[in-house]
């Protein structure tokens, strides 16, 4: 198989359907993102996700939705979350959803830090003084 046919997208390839499907990804990701917050299961905001995603006309994934809280974010792609972990005050946490927008697919991941009352700083937030030479 040569360069330009494993690089082909196809007959059906639309670029206005693509970045339809990028924005509306991007959007949803963002929605989702905003409704996370502290004491929040990681169960509960994996279904918020998919809630979200299917209010917004996707009602299927090309992979499964992915929501991490704080140590499950350690966790390779396919390990399974460890049960009932809730999203504390300082927690980091991820999304990556991969949401078909009509016959073209989205992908977008992140990671998000929860904020802090103010004057307090987590261990994994970091400083100067961390940094290895």
């Amino acid at each position: 198989m040569t360069t330009e046919e494993l690089e082909s997208t196809g007959t059906n390839f639309s670029l206005e359907a693509l970045m339809h499907a990028r924005k509306n990804t991007r959007a949803a990701m963002a929605q989702i993102a905003r409704a996370i917050e502290p004491g929040m299961l990681e169960e509960d905001a994996r279904l918020m996700a998919k809630e979200t995603l299917a209010g917004l006309g996707s009602h299927k994934g090309w992979h499964k939705i992915l929501v991490r809280f704080g140590s499950n974010t350690l966790k390779n792609f396919p390990e399974p979350s460890e049960p009932n972990t809730r999203l504390g005050e300082g927690d980091i946490f991820f999304l990556d959803i991969g949401p078909v927008w009509g016959d073209t697919e989205g992908d977008a991941g992140a990671m998000r830090v929860i904020e802090l009352p103010s004057g307090l700083v987590p261990e994994h937030h970091g400083d100067a003084s961390d940094d290895v030479e």
